[in-house]
């Protein structure tokens, strides 16, 4: 009806990919993902608006969500950028985004740096939002996991 490169557009389909990530059905979800994002370029939106850096940083979650970590992580430092440039420091998007490249960084061994990032950021999140927050939530979460999957790899 308004057409795929019509920003309400792009954000249904960005809001379908979110879900299918959380469904763990990641190669669909990035499909879609990478669908929104080439569709916010094509139609000549800013960077700075959020639909662009929210439409890559869930294209990077799925890359990321399938071990494409070095990929994830080039994306992941777009996004930062991105956000960056239109937000104040201390926005709780761009602190989420931060959690999720400390998460990649993890993945590909600068694990005191990667979870130096998640946890300071972490405490950003529950400053900005308060605790019982989705997004702090998320992110305590993503932190205690790759605590966890640190000290598995680490035994």
């Amino acid at each position: 009806m308004l057409g795929e490169k019509h920003v309400d557009t792009i954000w249904a389909v960005y809001n379908l990919a979110y879900v299918l990530i959380y469904r763990q059905r990641y190669a669909e979800a990035e499909h879609h993902a990478r669908s929104a994002a080439l569709s916010c370029r094509d139609a000549n939106l800013p960077d700075k608006h959020p639909v662009v850096a929210s439409c890559l940083l869930l294209l990077r979650r799925t890359l990321m969500e399938q071990g494409e970590f070095a990929e994830a992580r080039s994306a992941f430092e777009d996004c930062v950028a991105l956000r960056r440039a239109a937000l104040p420091e201390d926005h709780w998007l761009l602190a989420t985004t931060f959690t999720f490249l400390g998460e990649c960084l993890v993945y590909l061994g600068e694990i005191e740096r990667g979870a130096g990032m998640v946890a300071d950021n972490c405490e950003l999140l529950e400053r900005g939002l308060g605790r019982a927050h989705e997004q702090t939530r998320l992110g305590w979460e993503r932190l205690t996991n790759l605590r966890k999957w640190i000290r598995q790899t680490s035994a």
